[in-house]
């Protein structure tokens, strides 16, 4: 079994001098100028290595949008045919560049179940904090369970400065009926997903306990990194066992104002894990990485695997829509600006190569299962003469005032 740093070592072994690259494109490409907020900053990217038709495809590609926004001189651009014939037959003679592709790897779900198990009863590995350890398994789960990008629920390196990942305000926890009993469902809103980020209809995918294995349910998971971060508004341990459905059918567990925007899982920092800066692609790669070593593995254990065992799992068994959607795939037809956000797939027993169970899914549907039944349909006159006289509403309508007298 080679390790990774035996694998980084011969991929450098076979990477071509640079001079190869023509010096000119690869000068405009290291400095090129990019105007952001009225502020010019200059980018530096790193230099092109020239190993296969699949890198070079790539480095095209890049360089061709960047033509097409006006960072090339216009006499820079040539079709993609011309670009695909130098490189499979100039460069294949001159150079020795390779017709290979790296072999893409999925985690299947008895992988799953085995990186878990190998986790949590025999791995010895000393981590630099203990809830490193929960950590790993829990995004594990979440990839696998969602078939998200890892740049989704970690910091992506395309944004390493953002300190952007999945935070308390991206799970909604809930407490609802069951056949054996009331249930923890835990939703999560996939806001970071390529090409989308932030945008307002972000993926929502619905996970729910697995009282089968605790080693592999990701409610438990989440629930100890709340409980750890003292994130629930009015709730201890102690009190899980003993909570009461309402009427509406479901118990929403809040989270402190404060903690929404902390991310779930964060990075060892100056002795203990830091309250502010979030895991990143790096850290996530290199710790899946290292686990897939101690396993035994004899491919290298990436984090886009799971999300290949994911699309695997659950071709064939949900519709082409479904599909696109969980995977953040483009979508091809108008259907997505008329169908929700919520995923309506059991992608977390699908994977775990069980049936899907949507009973709780088709319960969460519709409008009825937000309804507050013990609001007040109006307010007394005294409740409305206290919101009248707040100095914030009247804040509020002076400034509405003004803007209207503006426009008019």
């Amino acid at each position: 079994m080679f390790t990774f740093q035996t694998q980084l070592q011969n991929a450098e072994e076979h990477r071509l001098d640079d001079s190869v690259v023509d010096r000119s494109s690869q000068n405009q490409l290291l400095a090129r100028e990019q105007r952001l907020d009225g502020q010019t900053h200059r980018k530096q990217l790193t230099q092109p290595s020239i190993k296969s038709y699949g890198h070079l495809e790539k480095r095209w590609r890049e360089r061709g949008e960047m033509s097409r926004k006006g960072v090339f001189l216009s006499n820079s651009w040539a079709p993609k045919e011309f670009h695909s014939l130098y490189i499979e037959t100039e460069l294949v003679n001159t150079h020795g560049v390779e017709d290979a592709l790296r072999e893409k790897d999925l985690v299947d779900s008895v992988d799953f179940f085995q990186l878990l198990q190998y986790l949590w009863t025999h791995d010895s590995y000393d981590f630099q904090h203990p809830r490193y350890r929960s950590q790993i398994a829990f995004l594990i789960q979440i990839m696998a369970y969602t078939g998200a990008r890892p740049g989704t629920i970690v910091v992506s390196s395309a944004y390493a400065k953002s300190n952007d990942s999945l935070k308390y305000k991206d799970f909604e926890l809930l407490l609802m009926p069951a056949c054996d009993g009331p249930e923890l469902v835990l939703k999560v809103t996939l806001r970071l997903a390529k090409g989308r980020r932030n945008f307002a209809r972000a993926t929502v995918v619905t996970l729910h306990e697995d009282r089968k294995c605790r080693g592999q349910c990701p409610i438990t998971m989440f629930l100890g990194f709340a409980f750890a971060d003292q994130a629930f508004e009015n709730l201890h341990p102690r009190q899980l066992g003993h909570l009461k459905i309402g009427e509406h059918g479901h118990l929403p567990l809040k989270f402190k104002e404060s903690m929404l925007e902390v991310p779930v899982c964060r990075v060892y920092s100056e002795g203990a894990i830091s309250l502010i800066k979030a895991v990143t692609y790096d850290v996530l790669r290199n710790q899946a990485n290292q686990l897939g070593q101690r396993l035994g593995l004899q491919a290298v254990l990436r984090p886009y695997n799971f999300r290949r065992g994911t699309a695997n799992a659950i071709a064939g068994k949900i519709t082409a829509e479904q599909y696109t959607k969980l995977l953040n795939h483009t979508t091809k037809t108008s259907a997505e600006y008329y169908a929700s956000n919520e995923v309506r797939v059991d992608s977390q027993n699908l994977f775990l190569q069980a049936a899907q169970e949507t009973e709780r899914l088709d319960k969460m549907q519709g409008m009825n299962f937000y309804k507050q039944s013990h609001a007040p349909a109006s307010l007394p006159h005294s409740e409305n003469q206290k919101i009248l006289n707040d100095p914030e509403y009247k804040r509020l309508e002076t400034i509405e005032s003004d803007v209207l007298n503006e426009v008019a």
